[in-house]
Formats: structure tokens, C-alpha cells, sequence
């Protein structure tokens, strides 16, 4: 595999159709990878060698190879979906994950009574309330300047 992928430049994709063993059979799918920048991939290799440190292991050949790219499997077909809507769904779907991690860390949605069905679905209801005001009053503060204008000067944000 990575005889192939080893030729791609920075932010370039590519696709092969792959096959994944289930408990009973293979499914046929794609295999999506675009290799990363420098920059992102010299963040991911951090990240992966502080999750080995954490477990008392050293990040391995593969490893570090694989930090240098970003490998999505999907079982969608190709005529179905094209290779660049496969990524930008998996951005929209990544941007969505970051936020569910922002409210079960800051908001507690993770620690849910589960006393009965309904007390936990009311509890949840009630915290993602809680969390989206919260979101909203964020974005809105964001937004907020005090003499009425915005300053054309300022730095805008990279992300």
C-alpha cells in the first residue's frame, strides 16, 4: 500500500477500492487518501507519540508513516459519490465530532442519570439546550464590538 501512496504530493487524493474482513464475509469499498501538509503532519506525529507515551510504547515505522497521511474508507460507490464530496463530507462530519466533544467535556453531556429511558432522554434534551444557548451566545460575543463597528485592522482568524 504504501508503494502507492508514497508517490502523492501534498494535498493530493487518491482512491483504490479496498476490502475489509467482516465477521462472516468481505465488503468491497474504497479507500480514500490525500497526504497531509508538513505542518499538519508534523502535528499529528506529536499527537501519536504522546498517545504511545501514555501506554508505555514507542510509535513505530508505521505509525510515524502513517501520520503523514489521512486514509478514508467508505463503502459508498464511486458513481454514488465522487472522491472529493467523500471528503468534504468527512470535514462537515469531523467539524460536527469536535463539537459533541466540546459539550460532553465543558457541558458534562457525558455523565447522564440512567436511572430510566426518560429521565436520561429529558437530562439530554434539557444539556444540549443548555449547550446550544450557550454556543449561540458565544458565536453572538464573537461578534460583538463595543463602538459599534468591527476593525477592519484586526487579524481575522485562520480557522
Amino acid at each position: 500500500m504504501f508503494k502507492r501512496i508514497r508517490s502523492l504530493k501534498v494535498r493530493q487524493a487518491a482512491a483504490w477500492t479496498a476490502w475489509v474482513k467482516g465477521p462472516s464475509q468481505w465488503y468491497k469499498g474504497r479507500l480514500l487518501v490525500v497526504k497531509r501538509s508538513c505542518v499538519s503532519a508534523l502535528r499529528e506525529l506529536r499527537r501519536r507519540r504522546r498517545a504511545a507515551s501514555r501506554c508505555d510504547r514507542k510509535l513505530g515505522r508505521l505509525g510515524r508513516m502513517m501520520a503523514h497521511y489521512v486514509m478514508i474508507r467508505t463503502s459508498v460507490d464511486a458513481r454514488e459519490m465522487p472522491n472529493r464530496e467523500v471528503f468534504r463530507v468527512y470535514q462537515v462530519r469531523w467539524q460536527i465530532e469536535l463539537v459533541f466533544n466540546r459539550m460532553k467535556s465543558i457541558m458534562g453531556l457525558g455523565l447522564l442519570p440512567k436511572r430510566t429511558d426518560g429521565s436520561s432522554r429529558a437530562w439530554l434534551n434539557g444539556k444540549l439546550f443548555v449547550a446550544l444557548l450557550v454556543e449561540k451566545l458565544w458565536r453572538q460575543a464573537e461578534h460583538f464590538f463595543p463602538w459599534g463597528y468591527s476593525d477592519p485592522t484586526a487579524a481575522k482568524p485562520l480557522a
